[in-house]
């Protein structure tokens, strides 16, 4: 399982202080969440651990594809 942090980011480089931490489950396939904002221009994702991490070995993230409002 790895965890991420999720900063979002709004208009006029101003900082929104959220913060989300999600953790994934170590299985292939999608994997969805809601997040909620308004006005977002910018989201930082951040992995924080890794299964198989360590020294001179590298994290790839294969897609991240973000959805406007359901309604």
């Amino acid at each position: 399982m790895a965890q991420q942090g999720v900063e979002a980011g709004g208009l006029a480089g101003e900082v929104v202080a959220s913060t989300r931490r999600i953790t994934l489950k170590d299985q292939p396939g999608q994997q969805t969440f809601d997040l909620r904002g308004c006005g977002v221009t910018r989201i930082r994702v951040m992995p924080e651990t890794a299964y198989g991490a360590g020294r001179g070995r590298h994290l790839a993230v294969a897609e991240i594809e973000f959805f406007g409002h359901r309604g």
